[in-house]
């Protein structure tokens, strides 16, 4: 299988998973969090978890051992050095998931 198709079954795949998941956001014990919002906006987001599962902020030992965010936001648009070879593929996957990229 060429890359092109990899990204459109990749397309596929990801929207699949998203046709449901405004049904599962209305469940009471789910907490939807992009990954990309846990590296961009970590304290923000780190204090809606300790939030939602009702946790003492001075119970608990939430500092940065093995998750660093400001190492994981250098990944953020690494897509975009790639290898030309990847480009079509890139492009397919950026025009059909736009509404999902940062």
């Amino acid at each position: 299988m060429n890359l092109l198709e990899k990204s459109k079954c990749f397309v596929k795949f990801f929207l699949s998973i998203r046709d449901e998941l405004e049904e599962i956001k209305k469940l009471d014990n789910i907490l939807f969090i992009k990954f990309e919002d846990l590296i961009l906006n970590y304290e923000f987001t780190k204090d809606k978890i300790i939030k939602f599962l009702n946790i003492d902020k001075k119970k608990v030992d939430l500092n940065k051992r093995t998750f660093l965010p400001h190492k994981s936001s250098k990944n953020i648009g690494l897509y975009k050095s790639l290898d030309r070879k990847y480009y079509k593929a890139i492009e397919y996957i950026e025009e059909n998931l736009k509404d999902y990229l940062y």
